[in-house]
C-alpha cells in the first residue's frame, strides 16, 4: 500500500492486523529505501520490535529501564538467574533501526505527504483523460468501489482483440516505444503495460 490510500473513508493502515509500508524513493513518502511494519496488536508489535532490534528480549522504550519491574529477576535459558534482562537476546534478530539522518529526512517529508498524494491523483486523472480516446484498444484502470487510491502507476490492459499478434494493429513493444514521447516510463508483461510513477514532465 502507499501513503494516502483510503478505503471506505479509512486509511488501509487502520484496517489490517499487520501492515507494511515501503519508503523507496519513488514512493509517496520515503527516507532512504527503508520499510515499516506496524500493528495495533501489542503482542505482535513487541515481537516485531524484538526482531528489528537484534532479537532483544527487553521491551523498554529508548531511555527507559525496568519496564517489566524485574530487570534482574529473570531466568532465561541457561543464563544465570538475574542476568540483566536489558542485554538479553532470546532469538535471532536483525539490526533494522533507521539512522538519525534517515529519520530526519522522513520527518521533514511528513508536512508534504498530502501534496505528494494529490500530485499522484492529478497525474492519474491526466493519464486517464489522455488514454480515453484509446479505450477501443485498452482497458483503463478504475478504483475499487469505496476506495480513494494514491496511485503509484497507471496500468494499461491491452484489449482482448489485440492479444493475438496476427490481428493486432500494434504490439505491446510498439506502445512502450511510443510512451517516452510523452515522458512516461513503462514496463510491460503479458498483456499489461505499467506506467511507472507517472510524473508528467510536459503536457504540451
Amino acid at each position: 500500500m502507499h501513503s494516502g490510500q483510503l478505503t471506505k473513508a479509512s486509511t488501509l493502515v487502520c484496517s489490517a492486523t499487520v501492515g507494511t509500508l515501503s519508503f523507496y524513493p519513488s514512493a509517496s513518502y520515503h527516507y532512504g529505501r527503508r520499510r515499516a511494519v506496524f500493528s495495533k496488536n501489542a503482542l505482535l508489535r513487541r515481537a516485531m520490535e524484538s526482531i528489528r532490534d537484534w532479537g532483544r528480549d527487553c521491551y523498554c522504550e529508548p531511555g527507559k529501564d525496568n519496564t517489566c519491574k524485574k530487570r534482574f529477576g529473570w531466568q532465561l535459558g541457561d543464563l544465570p538467574f538475574g542476568y540483566d534482562h536489558k542485554y538479553t537476546y532470546s532469538h535471532l534478530g536483525y539490526n533494522l533501526k533507521i539512522t538519525d539522518m534517515q529519520a530526519a529526512v522522513g520527518v521533514a517529508q511528513l508536512n508534504r505527504v498530502a501534496e505528494f498524494v494529490e500530485t499522484r491523483k492529478q497525474n492519474f486523472r491526466y493519464l486517464k483523460t489522455l488514454f480515453r480516446r484509446f479505450e477501443e484498444h485498452f482497458i483503463l484502470p478504475e478504483a475499487t468501489p469505496g476506495s480513494d487510491p494514491s496511485w503509484f502507476g497507471f496500468l494499461l490492459t491491452v484489449a482482448q482483440k489485440h492479444h493475438s499478434r496476427a490481428i493486432s494493429s500494434f504490439t505491446i513493444l510498439t506502445i512502450v516505444e511510443f510512451l517516452p514521447g510523452y515522458f512516461l516510463a513503462a514496463t510491460c508483461f503479458a498483456s499489461l503495460i505499467w506506467l511507472v510513477d507517472p510524473i508528467v514532465l510536459s503536457r504540451s
